[in-house]
Parts: structure tokens; sequence; C-alpha cells
């Protein structure tokens, strides 16, 4: 099994223009805490018999052998699947998955480290489940695509609170689904976890969900930052989960650029620090994202944005308290 790897590709500090670079905090790939190259990737294909859709999965191997037994869950809905892989064939085998009224049927397709199931699942309640689980068990980073961010893209945020020790295990999850307007304008349709401890009112809802509309002129060349997702239908003069174009190229050809981050506090430099790659899960594959790591408010804030500079993303940001990682990936449906 490959060890995990973060790779440093430069390191650099580059003073804003007509003034001295802000001292800050030394930043190494290790202290950026980010998550290693994932050892296997999954995804859950479902067919409602309208379209198809893929989602990430996690995946743990529960046992090598004898049979192979994995666990996936789906990034989507929180589903568990659990497949017992006795014999990949041909005829392949399969055990009684916990919960099924007996063996799996169906075809495994093996291509190098990957695995795909189409499996046939008998249900305690009588009937039967279509399942479509693909598993790569040692997959290669590759480049993303020139399209990795178009509209319909499903980002996966993870959410952790240095105060609930348990996020660090589970993390309070954040799920948007990107959207792009013709005038240039981004679109954002959230659902977030709720923190019950915090609401100020009881609620027995356990998610929130909303929709940002970033105007055209915000996503070129906004400076203020506001990652909260607290709210409904919103149209905010703040870039969320994403710098602007004008910042990102502030930030990687001048060595900065200004910014006000509503969580941290007033607007301040946003200074480069590294260039690295961030391996990403992208459904059942591994996306290596050139990025850039770059801080402010002394380091109280740090953050990994995608170098490209079209969709300079966040894919992680440290703030007091908390931190937020992009975990995953969903790409758009495919179109008829």
């Amino acid at each position: 099994m490959r060890a995990p790897t973060l790779l440093l590709v430069a390191s650099v500090l580059v003073g804003c223009p007509k003034a001295t670079a802000p001292q800050g905090p030394q930043i190494t790939p290790e202290t950026l805490a980010l998550p290693p190259a994932p050892d296997a990737v999954a995804a859950v294909r479902v067919d409602d018999g309208e379209r198809v859709q893929t989602w990430p999965a996690r995946v743990e191997v529960l046992r090598e052998r004898h049979p192979l037994h994995l666990r996936l869950e789906d990034m989507a809905a929180g589903g568990f699947w659990e497949v017992l892989l006795e014999s990949e064939g041909p005829p392949a085998r399969f055990g009684a998955a916990p919960g099924a009224a007996g063996p799996d049927t169906g075809v495994v397709t093996r291509e190098g480290s990957r695995l795909v199931l189409d499996l046939m699942r008998p249900l305690s309640g009588g009937g039967e489940q279509a399942l479509d689980l693909i598993v790569d068990r040692d997959p290669t980073p590759a480049p993303p695509p020139t399209d990795w961010l178009a509209p319909g893209t499903v980002l996966y945020y993870g959410l952790t609170f240095d105060d609930k020790p348990v996020t660090k295990v589970v993390p309070m999850a954040l799920t948007v689904r990107l959207g792009a307007g013709s005038d240039g304008s981004r679109v954002l349709t959230w659902k977030a976890d709720i923190d019950i401890n915090a609401e100020q009112e009881m609620t027995t809802d356990r998610t929130r969900t909303g929709r940002k509309l970033i105007p055209a002129e915000v996503v070129a060349s906004g400076t203020r930052l506001d990652d909260r997702f607290a709210r409904g239908e919103d149209v905010p003069d703040a870039n969320s989960l994403f710098l602007s174009r004008a910042q990102l190229e502030g930030v990687t050809k001048l060595g900065g650029a200004r910014v006000q981050d509503e969580e941290v506090g007033p607007a301040g430099v946003l200074v480069r620090a590294l260039a690295i790659t961030v391996p990403i899960q992208a459904e059942a594959m591994v996306w290596a994202v050139p990025a850039v790591a770059a801080w402010t408010a002394g380091g109280e804030a740090v953050y990994v944005v995608a170098d490209d500079a079209d969709e300079p993303l966040i894919l992680s940001a440290r703030r007091p308290g908390y931190t937020v990682r992009l975990l995953a990936i969903g790409r758009p449906a495919p179109r008829d």
C-alpha cells in the first residue's frame, strides 16, 4: 500500500507592492495539517429509472480476504453498504452482507487496482436492490480536468471544531452544489449540519439548507470572504468558499492581496506562503490539485486555495476555533 504523501512544490514569500511583507507564521505542509492522499476511494452509482447519479464514498477494508470485506459510506446521504467478495470468478461469488436476506449476485470487473461491482442484493422484506459500486484500493493521483468545477459539481466539506473532539472523527458536513449565472455570477446551493448546542432556539432539524448567489463583480474582484452558512436565500457582497479571481492573481503574482474575512476580523492582507499539490477524492478517483497556501491576521487564518485563475476554490481554511476541509468532489450527472 502506498505511503501517504503531500508534495511540496515551492516555498516563497513575496512582498506586497509598495510595502514590506507582513511578518507571520512559519507555514509548512506539515503545519497545514492537510489529509494525506487516500489509500482507497470509492463511489456509489444509483439509477433511479430517470437518471444515473454517482456519489463519492468513504471505503474501509474490514477484512483483506476469505472473503474480502468492504464497507462503503456514501457522502451524499450517509448510507452504508457492506460487500463480502469470496471470489472474483467468473462467476463471482459473494457472501451475505449484514442485513441482507441472502448472498449478493452479480459481476465483478477488475481494471488494475479498481474493482467495479454490479450487484443485486436480496432484501429481508422481499425484492432486490441494485448496487453499482466502484472501489479503487490504490488510486494514482492525476491532474484534474479543465472542467473540474463545472456547474452541477458537488463539493463535500467537513468541519472540525477545536472544542468538539468528536468532529475530528466525524466532521460536521457542508455539501455545496455549484451553479453559474449567464452573467458570470456564481450560485452555491448548500446543505449544512446543524450544531444543536449552538442553536438559540429549540429545533428538531438536523440540517439547514440555503442558496447563495454571488454577483459577477464579486466573483471577479471582491475582497470580502464570508463562509458562514446559517442563512437561507442570500445575495452577499462577499465570496464564499472561493477567493475572487483578482485576489488569487494578487497572491500568486504579487505575493499578497487585500482580504476581509468576516469570521476573522478587519480588513488585512492575504499573504502567500507555499505552493503545494493537494490530493482530493473525486468520486472513485484522486485528483492532484495545484494550490497555494496563504495567511492573514498574523496567521490566525490560513487558507489553501486551488491555483486556478477561473476557479480559486478554497480547499481548506483554518480559522480561530475550527477548520473546514474539502473531503471529496462529486461530478455532474451525465446529460442524455
